[in-house]
């Protein structure tokens, strides 16, 4: 592992050495669920309710 591609974090008397690339794909992979998941949940809601204003100004002119 390359000294430019690992961070280390103290916390407290614990080192944790993380690999900065593994971490940028698991953040990668995470983004583009959510994205996948968004998409899936928009195509099965189905066609956007109708809008009752238009209704309302066809009846009116109608009349």
């Amino acid at each position: 592992m390359s000294r430019a591609s690992r961070h280390i974090r103290v916390t407290g008397k614990r080192r944790d050495v993380i690999d900065t690339d593994r971490l940028a794909a698991l953040l990668l992979r995470v983004a583009l669920r959510r994205i996948a998941d968004n998409d899936t949940d928009q195509a099965t809601a189905g066609p956007a309710a109708p809008d009752s204003h238009a209704d309302d100004v066809e009846g009116e002119a109608a009349t």
